[in-house]
C-alpha cells in the first residue's frame, strides 16, 4: 500500500483516471505475468516471467 497515492477515504486513482476502493486494488490487481507459448506439436516455451510488485 504505500506504493500506492491512497486517499482519505482509502480509495486509489488508476493511470485510466478511474477511482476505486483499496480493497478492489487488491482483490483485481496484478502483481505477476508470465507469457507461455505452446508449438504445433505441444512443447511450451516460456517467454517471460515477471513479477511486477
Amino acid at each position: 500500500k504505500e506504493d500506492y497515492e491512497v486517499d482519505e477515504e482509502d480509495r486509489v486513482t488508476l493511470i485510466n483516471g478511474e477511482n476505486i476502493p483499496w480493497e478492489e486494488v487488491k482483490r483485481n490487481g496484478f502483481d505477476y505475468i508470465s507469457i507461455v507459448c505452446e508449438t504445433e506439436n505441444g512443447e511450451k516455451a516460456e517467454i517471460v516471467s515477471l513479477e511486477l510488485a
